[in-house]
């Protein structure tokens, strides 16, 4: 029984590659990311992503998140966004049911705060490779558009992560972009480091 419950936590071990770990039926938790974009004006950014996540079923959680960014370009903090998201994880939540393979669909809807006629569409696909308990490997593809046409971008993403201490985990990540449309002048990037989680 530990190790189903170990396993169903919630925890994500990776900052930029989503997770195939979806809450249980009934399940809540508080999710909150921290960006900080350095970049040429105007897209120099820092961002405060939160929002709960509810177990819907064992397999499918719901996420309904808010956004505060401070813009370079503006010289404010903005509340940003807000909208829903679902996570379905493919295969069962038990590991021992669900074996060393199992992948998550991801789909989000946004809506920014001073554009009522604007939506942001985000989707990604995930596969999780665990050979044992300790250690997992994610692969991500995403695609993020802007329904007026001002935003398209495909995401990449993959990463490593493995206990060490307890639930302390060390690991290694990577993520990239390809920009097909930006309206703010974003540009594609690829980037890898450590990651570390507990």
């Amino acid at each position: 029984m530990h190790r189903l419950l170990e396993a169903i936590a919630g925890r994500r071990p990776y900052f930029w590659v989503w997770d195939t770990e979806v809450m249980p039926e009934r399940g809540v938790e508080w999710e909150s990311w921290y960006t900080e974009r350095i970049m040429p004006k105007p897209t120099d950014q820092t961002q405060i992503w939160t929002a709960p996540v509810v177990g819907l079923t064992d397999r499918l959680e719901l996420a309904l998140p808010a956004e505060c960014s401070w813009w370079q370009g503006r010289k404010a903090t903005i509340f940003d966004w807000y909208g829903a998201e679902l996570r379905y994880r493919l295969g069962d939540p038990d590991p021992d049911a669900a074996g060393p393979l199992t992948g998550l669909i991801r789909a989000a809807i946004h809506r920014p705060v001073t554009a009522r006629s604007v939506l942001r569409f985000e989707a990604n696909a995930v596969a999780s490779y665990q050979p044992n308990p300790r250690c997992k490997a994610n692969l991500d593809g995403g695609v993020v558009a802007i329904s007026n046409g001002d935003e398209l971008k495909f995401t990449y993403a993959g990463g490593a992560s493995c206990k060490t201490l307890g639930e302390f985990r060390v690991g290694a990540e990577f993520f990239g972009k390809v920009i097909q449309a930006s309206a703010v002048g974003e540009r594609g990037m690829t980037m890898a480091g450590p990651n570390f989680s507990f």
